[in-house]
């Protein structure tokens, strides 16, 4: 079974405004923390496909992502093959590496979670970069949301969150 992730991330100014949106419009907040990223690869055999293995955690729990290249022609919208599994995060990290994964890439940030009428909402800081909103849902759902949110098209950002630490 393959499972399709599509969002759009939007650079921010104000969160305080988007949690106050969110709340006028009914989302529930799920939780909020500080989230660790890591990623792995043998020998960069995953980078040279364009695909990623990541391994985070998140308010106490630990989940292994594998992310297909993103697909062209979307613009700014992201939409690539997404398979993830909750798993003990130390004990993961610790069969990464017997089987020859090394860690190449890691950072952090704080996500605020929010559930709004079938879409993930999360707001992002990171200290380097600021604020961000990525929203996750259908195309025509993420254009409602986002309007709804008063997000504007040039708020919009293509890059990922790996991109940006790789060029920092």
């Amino acid at each position: 079974m393959k499972n399709i992730e599509i969002e759009q991330k939007f650079k921010i100014a104000k969160p305080a405004l988007i949690r106050k949106a969110l709340q006028r419009l009914g989302a529930t907040r799920m939780g909020s923390g500080r989230e660790d990223n890591e990623f792995y690869d043998q020998r960069g055999r995953l980078r040279r496909k364009r695909t990623t293995l990541r391994l985070r955690k998140y308010r106490g729990q630990g989940q292994l992502t594998f992310k297909g290249p993103r697909r062209t022609g979307l613009g700014k919208l992201s939409k690539r093959l997404e398979v993830e599994s909750s798993v003990d995060f130390v004990q993961t990290r610790q069969l990464l590496n017997l089987i020859g994964f090394k860690k190449w890439l890691s950072y952090s940030k704080t996500r605020e979670t929010w559930k709004l009428a079938g879409a993930e909402v999360v707001i992002d800081h990171f200290s380097r970069f600021g604020w961000f909103v990525e929203i996750e849902a259908s195309p025509a759902h993420i254009r409602q949301l986002a309007k709804s949110l008063k997000l504007l098209p040039e708020q919009a950002v293509a890059e990922s969150y790996l991109a940006m630490q790789l060029r920092a």
